[in-house]
């Protein structure tokens, strides 16, 4: 992967931000469609936001990589074989402070 994608310059909680979102406004609706619906399916999620089936799974498991999503597979909670999803809202304020913080400090 060439430096300049790897964004070896940014801070852990822009990089976080970056991958996490990536700029991409269907991650920004599911998350938005999270917070509305927790422990919504994927087949909710797709009939709520109007978005392809395989578009959305990909983008939850981005947004599990990133801790912004968790499931119920983890804990021992999932009944049957119907995954819930639910937005981690404090993971994600912290690294939006983190990021808000980061702009309103001095550059080096």
């Amino acid at each position: 992967m060439p430096r300049y994608a790897q964004g070896s310059n940014l801070s852990l909680a822009m990089a976080r931000i970056a991958d996490a979102l990536g700029a991409n406004r269907a991650r920004l609706s599911i998350i938005q469609f999270l917070r509305e619906h927790p422990g919504a399916d994927r087949s909710a999620i797709t009939a709520g936001l109007g978005i392809g089936h395989q578009t959305v799974y990909s983008h939850l498991t981005a947004l599990e990589d990133a801790g912004l999503v968790r499931t119920d597979t983890h804990a021992g909670e999932r009944h049957g074989r119907t995954v819930h999803y639910w937005l981690e809202i404090d993971l994600l304020r912290e690294q939006i402070q983190g990021l808000l913080d980061e702009f309103s400090s001095p550059p080096n």
